[in-house]
C-alpha cells in the first residue's frame, strides 16, 4: 500500500486480511525505483494500492515492472486517478 492514511487504506487492509492476504505498507515518499525494489524483495506482490498523488508513479511501476502485479487500485477523493485510466 503506497498511499497516505485514508479511511480507504484501512478498509482495504482489513479486506485483504479477511481474504488471507498480507499487507505491506510502503512509505508514500519513496521514489518509484525504491518502491519497485521493495516489491521485488517482497516476492509475491499481486496488487498495488496507491492514492491520487502517487498514481503516475504507480502506473509506471505497474506497466513496466517485472514485479508481476495484477491489480492497481487507486484511492482518494480527487486528482489524476479519478475517472481512471483502464489498466488491464
Amino acid at each position: 500500500m503506497y498511499c497516505s492514511n485514508y479511511v480507504e487504506y484501512w478498509i482495504l487492509a482489513l479486506a485483504a486480511w479477511q481474504c488471507g492476504g498480507c499487507v505491506m505498507p510502503a512509505n508514500c515518499e519513496l521514489d518509484p525505483r525504491q518502491l519497485e525494489e521493495q516489491l521485488v524483495e517482497a516476492g509475491n506482490a499481486k496488487a498495488l494500492v496507491c492514492d491520487d498523488f502517487n498514481f503516475e508513479d504507480s502506473l509506471d511501476i505497474f506497466k513496466n515492472s517485472e514485479v508481476g502485479l495484477k491489480h492497481l487500485i487507486v484511492i482518494g477523493q480527487e486528482g489524476k486517478g479519478q475517472g481512471g485510466i483502464p489498466v488491464t
